[in-house]
């Protein structure tokens, strides 16, 4: 969206893309965040993407100096947060035809 904020500099107008982004809380906004950054590590299959692993989280805590109790419930979350996530995805695939 770097590109919206640019033109809304540029114009003064504010695109409906921008007013009507949802305003999050910090702890919203970090662990949106903390998504994003552990997403671009998944691995995809031929069948799309798998799980965020625990390696990749584990490493993500020790970088981010996360706690051991905090890591408990943020992992609890990224695993929810990525199975909702991995469900969109696969329902927007295209129906699988039963043509055989």
């Amino acid at each position: 969206m770097p590109a919206l904020y640019e033109m809304m500099e540029q114009t003064g107008i504010v695109p409906k893309a921008i007013s009507s982004q949802p305003k999050l809380s910090v702890y919203q906004q970090n662990l949106y965040d903390a998504f994003l950054e552990l997403s671009g590590s998944r691995p995809y299959s031929m069948s799309g993407p798998l799980p965020i692993s625990l390696p990749v989280f584990q490493a993500y805590c020790w970088l981010h100096s996360v706690e051991v109790d905090e890591a408990e419930e943020l992992w609890g979350l990224m695993r929810r947060l990525d199975a909702h996530w991995r469900d969109r995805i696969e329902a927007k695939k295209p129906a699988k035809s039963s043509n055989k």
